[in-house]
Formats: structure tokens, sequence, C-alpha cells
């Protein structure tokens, strides 16, 4: 009996020891900075300190976030030489903003020109209803403006792509 405590205890002790489990909670959004991300810019690192230290300065290839956004798979990528065990990372993605406060991606060149043909389009829960309408100024993705329906009716809403506008609630 004596010998089956002790294995136990050693088998206990090693498990816990083999696996050395990293979460990463990535921020939904941050700044690209001059010199470059790193890790520690983009999300908290939960670990044994020695483990956050050692990956908390690892830096993130600026290629990476040249779509303006940062996912799951390619944080894991970026880890998956330096740490030894099972990394947990939270949250889909980080959106890499430029210091002027729009993203790597260009978000701010014009979707919708002023005349133009758009699908207005009202939400609420299960029910969606698309009707024609006509831009009445130019506007980027997110950006409220004026539509005009049938008739004269004009209402609000904001810009999801190209040929989307969504009422605004």
């Amino acid at each position: 009996m004596k010998t089956l405590y002790s294995a136990v205890i050693v088998v206990v002790f090693f498990t816990g020891a083999a696996f050395a489990d990293v979460s990463i909670y990535l921020y939904p959004r941050v700044g690209q900075k001059p010199g470059g991300l790193v890790l520690s810019d983009i999300a908290e690192i939960d670990a044994d300190t020695d483990t956050v230290a050692a990956i908390s300065e690892i830096g993130i290839d600026a290629r990476l976030a040249s779509d303006g956004y940062l996912d799951r798979r390619e944080i894991i990528h970026v880890l998956a030489d330096r740490v030894r065990g099972r990394v947990n990372v939270y949250g889909s993605g980080v959106r890499v903003a430029d210091p002027g406060g729009e993203s790597a991606t260009g978000s701010s060149r014009i979707m919708v020109k002023k005349g133009e043909t758009v699908r207005f389009q009202v939400v609420n829960a299960c029910v969606k209803v698309e009707i024609i309408g006509t831009a009445m100024k130019d506007g980027a993705a997110g950006d409220v403006i004026p539509v005009k329906l049938r008739g004269s009716t004009v209402t609000s809403g904001k810009i999801l792509n190209e040929k989307i506008v969504e009422l605004e609630l």
C-alpha cells in the first residue's frame, strides 16, 4: 500500500510539472508602436513568472498585422517554438491601428458615393427587411449617412460595406 501511495504521489508530481499552461488574453484593439509590437502589447499573459518573462518581449512581425489584425492562429504560430506545453489563447484576434487611429487596412476609403443605389437594411432579432435607397452623401465603412428611400423619406444608417447601409437604432 505504501508503494502504491508513493507511486501516485510521483505520478501526480510529474504530471503537474510536465505541462506548463500559458493563457493569453487578447486585447481587442492596440495601437502600432514605432519600434514594433511585442506580445505583452497585444495580450495579457497568465503563466509562471519565468515563462511570462521569457515570452512577454517576443516581437510580433509587422507583416502579420499588414491586414490590420492579428488572429489567434498567427499568435499561436509565433509562440509555437518558444513555449512547451499547452497554450490557450482567449479572444479571436487583435485589431492593430496605426498611431493616427486608422487601421492598417485603410478603412477611411470611400465605400459609398453620393447618388449611388444602396441596400438599406433594418435588422431586429430574427427579422431583416431590405429596401433600395439612394445615398445622399459619401461615406466610408462605419460612417452614418442619410439615405433617401421610396418617395421622399430620408433616414440615416451606418455603412457596412460597399452596397449595404444598416439602420442606426
